[in-house]
């Protein structure tokens, strides 16, 4: 049931344009450092969903 609420508030944070530090408990509430677990897929949402470059 923790780990539910935990995992819940990480992706209210999140939400919120609230990123966790590397080092910080991941969102999901597994327990691991945000780093070890899902910083990798978070940072290849990001640049997937960046819009293209004006050029000029």
């Amino acid at each position: 049931m923790q780990q539910r609420a935990r995992g819940r508030v990480g992706r209210d944070l999140v939400a919120a344009g609230i990123t966790p530090g590397r080092n910080d408990p991941c969102r999901c509430g597994s327990g691991k450092k945000y780093k070890r677990c899902h910083l990798a897929a978070d940072e290849r949402r990001a640049t997937e969903h960046q819009p293209p470059e004006a050029g000029g």
